[in-house]
């Protein structure tokens, strides 16, 4: 959900912007699905016009504590805050990537994910996947996933939250069943994404939304957690 999420999106030409003005803009909106970024001038008398046209259930990030005050005005009661927190991707070390992938029982392989795989360990990321990515067969055509298999059926998985020219944000599930927790399944899954995306020159950027997700994020090698929040406009 963070900045390089919706900047390598941009950089795709993909989502909408809008601004005030085509000759000489003070504020501008990219959107993409359902993901909103505020920049410009928010003193421009623009700005709230700019933030009130974001539909509800959507989500916006703002640069600066200004643009955060804009929302904050115009979303009022509908305004829900999200905390979030990004680490450091540059201190991962393939290395110890490669042991935790490893440090699995043999009661559980690594394999290649699959939509079947995804739909195994919860069928909601199917929805959020036609949504953030347009069609299954365009996550398909750009799949690099990884899940873990007990027998022929997927327990955990990691992959590409969005879509992606270089850097991507990890998204991680494991399928929610005491037989499953604590055995490090969530760990070697996004240990076989990281080691994918170093040796290929990608880089595997970790956002969390919770404690557990940070916690996660520090064993694998992300460092220097940085707290944020964006902000969901609730339905009416």
């Amino acid at each position: 959900m963070g900045r390089s999420v919706l900047f390598q999106c941009f950089d795709m030409g993909l989502g909408s912007i809008k601004t005030d003005s085509k000759e000489a803009p003070t504020v501008a909106l990219y959107s993409f699905r359902p993901f909103n970024y505020v920049v410009g001038d928010s003193s421009s008398p623009s700005a709230p016009v700019l933030v009130k046209s974001i539909p509800a259930m959507n989500i916006v990030l703002t640069p600066n504590e200004e643009w955060t005050k804009v929302v904050k005005s115009e979303w009022g009661d509908d305004l829900i805050p999200m905390d979030r927190t990004l680490l450091n991707a540059d201190t991962l070390d393939l290395g110890h990537i490669r042991e935790l992938k490893t440090n699995l029982s043999d009661d559980f392989k690594v394999a290649q994910l699959s939509l079947t795989d995804i739909e195994d360990i919860d069928n909601r990321h199917i929805m959020q996947i036609e949504m953030i990515w347009g069609s299954l067969e365009e996550f398909e055509d750009k799949n690099i996933g990884f899940c873990i298999k007990h027998g022929e059926t997927a327990v955990s998985m990691a992959y590409p939250a969005f879509p992606y020219n270089d850097e991507f944000e990890i998204q991680v599930a494991t399928l929610d069943s005491l037989e499953y927790r604590r055995k490090g399944l969530a760990t070697a899954v996004s240990a076989a994404l990281i080691e994918y995306a170093l040796e290929n020159e990608l880089v595997p950027q970790w956002d969390a939304a919770n404690e557990q997700s940070v916690g996660l994020a520090l064993k694998l090698g992300y460092t220097n957690p940085e707290a944020y929040q964006v902000y969901l406009r609730r339905s009416k």
